[in-house]
């Protein structure tokens, strides 16, 4: 069993095949899957939300499969979502359309089960592989992001807690009444100044990280200085 959770969509106009494919994909697969037996419909879903695999139908009354595999493949958003064809037509002239419009597999409904299944797994075995690329790459330019900005903020950081020591001297010297006024507000620049050098040293030698909401479906890198603390002492 593959042990990641994936989302299969499944686009069929017979409700009992798609209760049918439902009950074949959580036996073997960890995966949530989205039955349609409207195409529109599911098309504006997977437009709208991650999707790992679609299985589907070729035959149906409101728009055929090709039709569909025609929409999604030409759409940016979903065009490298993974196809698999279902059909009891298996003549080679549909078989060849399927492959020219950007199906992934295709296969016909009476020999179901182990073809089924075996070519469902070959395909999110390929998924699971792309994700563990993706985050690898992800990780790896995270880390270094954090490598670079430790090194670029070190050195100004440097010159700001001299600068304010300087600042103090040359007003303790001639100014000591202007110095009362503002200590206050030195010290919060000081307090800021610290809080990011803490932040720098952590970053420099970061080797795991997690991920908060921002805005959206974005998600920003944690950079809370306990966070981090944490993540160090994993």
């Amino acid at each position: 069993m593959i042990n990641e959770k994936f989302t299969v969509v499944a686009i069929d106009d017979e409700e009992s095949i798609l209760i049918n494919v439902e009950k074949k994909l959580k036996k073997f697969f960890e995966c949530e899957v989205n039955s349609f037996t409207d195409p529109d419909e599911a098309v504006e879903f997977i437009k709208n939300n991650k999707v790992d695999l679609i299985l589907l139908d070729v035959l149906m009354p409101k728009k055929s499969g090709f039709e569909v595999l025609e929409e999604l493949k030409n759409d940016k958003i979903t065009k490298d979502i993974p196809v698999i064809m279902l059909t009891v037509r298996a003549d080679a002239e549909a078989i060849d359309e399927a492959f020219e419009r950007g199906a992934d597999d295709y296969i016909i409904k009476s020999s179901y089960e182990n073809e089924f299944l075996a070519r469902v797994k070959r395909i999110l075995k390929a998924k699971k592989m792309e994700r563990e690329l993706l985050n690898y790459e992800r990780d790896k330019v995270a880390l270094q992001l954090g490598g670079g900005i430790a090194h670029h903020f070190n050195q100004p950081l440097t010159v700001l807690t001299m600068g304010f020591e300087i600042i103090r001297t040359i007003l303790s010297n001639k100014h000591p009444e202007a110095l009362q006024e503002i200590e206050r507000y030195l010290k919060m620049c000081e307090d800021s100044t610290e809080r990011i050098s803490k932040l720098v040293d952590k970053l420099s030698s970061l080797k795991k990280y997690d991920t908060m909401r921002y805005v959206g479906d974005l998600e920003i890198i944690n950079l809370s200085v306990d966070n981090i603390n944490n993540k160090k002492e994993d």
